[in-house]
């Protein structure tokens, strides 16, 4: 692992990026994260070979870590506050029939 950009410095990330591949056909499961790494798993040509590539290096450890993450959170938060109204949208529609009734026998 090294300056792969360069082919004088190359050769270990290249070996690295083939074992992960290989252990990757072999069953294994492998995530490639962060920008370098996909950089050189995709200069190997071998990001169809693995598991999962993702960009988000550190953000991505974080979350492997269980840490919240603000923009993950933010969107749960959202999605949250939209079930909870239409909770209760749903709640007011199942109790209009009551209302109706009430009126009809003058309650």
């Amino acid at each position: 692992m090294g300056v792969f950009e360069m082919p004088s410095f190359a050769k270990g990330t290249l070996a690295v990026a083939n074992a992960v591949a290989e252990s990757t056909k072999e069953g294994a499961y492998s995530l490639i994260g962060g920008g370098d790494s996909v950089a050189a798993i995709n200069q190997a040509g071998l990001d169809d070979e693995v598991s999962y590539v993702s960009t988000g290096g550190g953000a991505m450890l974080e979350l492997l870590e269980g840490k919240d993450l603000p923009g993950v959170k933010a969107i749960e938060d959202r999605a949250q506050k939209k079930r909870s109204f239409y909770f209760d949208l749903i709640k007011i529609f199942l109790l209009m029939p009551s209302v109706k009734w009430l009126r009809i026998a003058n309650v």
